[in-house]
Parts: structure tokens; C-alpha cells; sequence
């Protein structure tokens, strides 16, 4: 058995947000064809200005959906983990784009979202308002974003753990959904509400994943008053696209698995879009 890992970002917090659009083609979940399609993928990037503070900082994301935007359904802005760069999220994010997932990765600087904890929520934020500045270069998205307001948050490990205190709030309260991927604790206390129109939690974890114990899913459970998603045969990092990511302490802990990496990617694609 093999123990797959993956490696994690943060982001610099405030002026602007380069994005690189990555179009993906797309077909049925499964089809190798899709699957082919989605590898092959060719890649346009385009930089951008986004929001932020006098102009300081420059933040970074990735677009990737699908070749044909009739294909897309959703938006999902995704957190990576520590230590876990964007990059290396790419094939879980292409995997989703071929599902109808338009998904937006965010970049962060140093690798570590616990240090520029907002960018995931300014960014959905943006494209919830007016996402013209970020979608400047490419017409197309920029035409279909702003028809799909739908946009869901999603954070896997420590880029979830960060995206906890802003769960029932009020600047958050556009939001479809929030998602927390292999995340053991949050950052903040969350507000739960009983308005059925807030963003709907949904915890999904590995089922090999050893970064997130059993005491640990149960207290998750508990905070978000639901039941997680198990993933079957999936563990903390093998999401990501290579064994170069992630702390080696932190490797060290997780389980093995049987599954090679294009496999969790689309285990872990398919439980999330099924629950956005």
C-alpha cells in the first residue's frame, strides 16, 4: 500500500488577484473520455486586479471550468491546505470543472491560509457582487458568472480549518454552502442559524484519512450539528497531484491507501459535487 500525500498555500491579503483560466473539457463523471479530455486540457492564463487594500498585495487564484460553459453549474471558491500549493490542486480542480464545477483555487503566498484567513471569503465575495475586474480578460466566464450567482466555499485541511468563523455570519450569508475537506478543528466559533436559507455545512473526510480522528469528526459533528461525507479509500493528501506537498510530520501520520492520485482526486470531486 502507498501513503499519497499533497501540499498547501496562503495568501498575501489585500490589493489584487491574478488569476490563471483554465478551461477544461467536459463530460460524463466517470467517462474516460472525460478523463482524458480533462488531462489534456489546454490552459489560458489571464492576470487580474482584485479588491484588497490600496493596492499593497497581490493575491492569486485559478479558474478552471469547462470547455463548453453550457456544461457549467456551479461555483465553488476552494482553500488548499498548509503547506499544499495551488498547483497541486489542479487535478482534483480539473476533475470538478469536468463535473460542472467552475472552481476558483485560491493562491496563497506563504502556503498558509491560517495567515491571510479572508482571501477565500473576498474572493467568493467579489464574484458574488460584481465579478467584472476578475473576469475582465475572458468575456465568456465573466458573461456566465455574472447569470450564476450559486457559489459555494471549500477548504480542505487547514484552508478549512480557517473558513470555520465565518459560518453563520452575515458577510457570508450569500453563500450556497460551506464544505470542510479532512478538516480535524476551526479557526473561531461559528454561528449556526436556523434559517433554512443560510449556507448549508457539509463535512467530508477520507475514509483513510489520518490527519482527522475519530474523537476529532464526532466534535466536528457536534459544532456543525451534521454527519460527514466518508470518502472511501481516501486519505488527507492524496488529493493533491504528487507526494512532493504537505509537512513530512504530518505525512508520517496519515494512513495509506490503495488508490493512485487521479483516483482520490475523482472520489474527492465527486463528493463534493454531489453535495454543493
Amino acid at each position: 500500500m502507498r501513503n499519497l500525500n499533497a501540499k498547501t498555500v496562503a495568501a498575501g491579503f489585500g490589493a489584487s488577484i491574478l488569476l490563471s483560466v483554465v478551461a477544461v473539457g467536459c463530460g460524463k463523471s466517470g467517462d474516460s473520455a472525460t478523463k482524458d479530455a480533462v488531462q489534456s486540457a489546454a490552459v489560458t492564463q489571464s492576470p487580474v486586479q482584485f479588491g484588497g487594500f490600496l493596492g499593497l498585495a497581490q493575491n492569486k487564484a485559478t479558474v478552471y471550468s469547462p470547455m463548453s460553459l453550457d456544461l457549467a453549474k456551479k461555483t465553488l471558491v476552494f482553500s488548499p491546505g498548509a503547506k499544499i500549493g495551488s498547483e497541486k490542486m489542479s487535478g482534483l480542480a480539473k476533475q470538478l470543472a469536468a463535473k460542472g464545477v467552475v472552481t476558483y483555487v485560491v493562491d496563497y503566498l506563504t502556503d498558509l491560509a491560517i495567515l491571510q484567513q479572508k482571501i477565500a471569503l473576498e474572493l467568493a465575495t467579489e464574484l458574488s457582487r460584481d465579478p467584472s475586474r476578475i473576469l475582465e480578460s475572458n468575456p465568456e466566464l465573466l458573461a456566465w458568472q455574472k447569470s450564476n450567482k450559486e457559489i459555494s466555499l471549500a477548504g480542505h485541511s487547514m484552508g478549512g480549518a480557517v473558513l470555520g468563523q465565518f459560518v453563520g455570519k452575515r458577510e457570508s450569508s450569500f453563500l450556497k454552502s460551506f464544505l470542510f475537506i479532512g478538516v480535524s478543528s476551526v479557526v473561531g466559533a461559528p454561528a449556526l442559524s436556523s434559517d433554512p436559507n443560510s449556507p448549508k455545512v457539509v463535512l467530508i473526510t477520507g475514509n483513510n484519512d489520518g490527519l482527522v480522528s475519530s474523537d476529532e469528526r464526532s466534535s466536528m459533528e457536534a459544532l456543525f450539528q451534521t454527519q460527514t461525507v466518508p470518502v472511501a479509500g481516501v486519505n488527507h493528501f492524496c488529493i493533491a497531484d504528487d507526494n512532493s506537498v504537505g509537512d513530512e510530520a504530518k505525512k508520517a501520520e496519515d494512513k495509506a491507501t490503495d488508490l493512485t492520485f487521479e483516483e482520490c482526486q475523482d472520489a474527492m470531486a465527486e463528493a463534493i459535487s454531489v453535495n454543493l
